[in-house]
């Protein structure tokens, strides 16, 4: 089995995340988080993509990620044309299969022994500047399993639930724009 990495909150094509995140033209962001991808990425990578991966021209960059090595999954965010509170998310589904071996809400996977779920969201937290955590009714249910994530934008890798659950963010701002591998994720437990 290949190794198995995240991707979090790529927004490629998003002029205001890149603007964030230090760049001055979107093209050189998305050139760096496809180029960082390339680099580790292996034919046998187990890439797990945690939402919001797209935003202007979205089919045509997400085609991207079709020529990075290994099998794509995505788990959608609120930013992802796929997202069900979008109206319309039927009609982009299969785009997303295009490019991604699954598409889902949720996902469930095991790592030596470790039972560990991946979503968009945290249990609970938002984006930093955030009020109130939004998105509740897409949130899964913190029944105390450890859970990966994106959606923060936070620079903090590691964090508990209100009922004290850990959860690991696995968006690309807590890593440098480099995809953490699941190793690197649960060194933080």
């Amino acid at each position: 089995m290949g190794e198995i990495r995240f991707v979090g909150d790529a927004h490629l094509g998003h002029r205001l995340v890149a603007g964030l995140r230090g760049f001055a033209a979107v093209e050189d962001h998305d050139h760096q988080i496809l180029s960082n991808m390339a680099r580790v990425a292996r034919p046998d990578t187990i890439w797990w993509h945690t939402g919001d991966e797209a935003f202007d021209g979205w089919q045509g960059r997400i085609k991207a990620f079709a020529a990075i090595p290994g099998t794509h999954h995505l788990v959608l965010g609120n930013h992802d044309r796929g997202f069900p509170a979008n109206s319309s998310s039927y009609k982009y589904l299969s785009a997303y299969r295009e490019v991604f071996a699954s598409v889902q809400l949720a996902a469930k996977i095991s790592h030596q022994g470790v039972g560990l779920l991946i979503c968009h969201f945290p249990y609970d937290g938002d984006t930093e500047g955030r009020g109130e955590d939004r998105f509740e009714q897409w949130r899964l249910r913190d029944l105390g399993k450890p859970l990966i994530h994106g959606h923060t934008h936070s620079a903090q890798r590691v964090s508990t639930s209100a009922r004290g659950t850990v959860q690991l963010h696995a968006g690309l701002d807590a890593w440098g724009l480099v995809p953490p591998t699941i190793h690197d994720l649960l060194s933080g437990i």
